[in-house]
């Protein structure tokens, strides 16, 4: 019992998820919502902040789920002021400071994976 054994477990590391989000996940979620590149401003900070805290898993699946959720609910508020006034508005922009209304509270608020 004095030897330890390492295992390996296949999944993508912090900085891999942000590259496939940032290439594949944002503009297929903006194309999918409808509302476009130019509808969408998610702040990198914003992005970081999610895969940290809210996406820990070994694979992308909660990360997409996570970035459409956020599109759906870009698209609602941009239908719901078009209906009310009819002017050109400006681009939903994530930060860090209101992420939490898109996508409510953290998951994961320890760095430890198990308390």
């Amino acid at each position: 019992l004095d030897r330890i054994e390492i295992i390996r477990l296949a999944g993508y590391v912090y900085e891999e998820k942000l590259a496939i989000a940032s290439k594949y996940l944002i503009p297929q979620t903006e194309e999918q919502s409808g509302i476009g590149t130019e509808r969408l401003n998610l702040q990198e900070e914003a992005l970081q902040k999610m895969i940290k805290d809210y996406a820990r898993e070994a694979g992308v699946r909660n990360l997409r789920q996570l970035l459409e959720k956020v599109s759906r609910k870009v698209a609602l508020d941009l239908v719901r002021k078009k209906k009310s006034a009819d002017v050109d508005q400006a681009p939903a922009t994530i930060s860090l400071e209101n992420l939490s209304t898109y996508i409510g509270q953290p998951l994961h608020m320890s760095e430890r994976l198990y308390i």
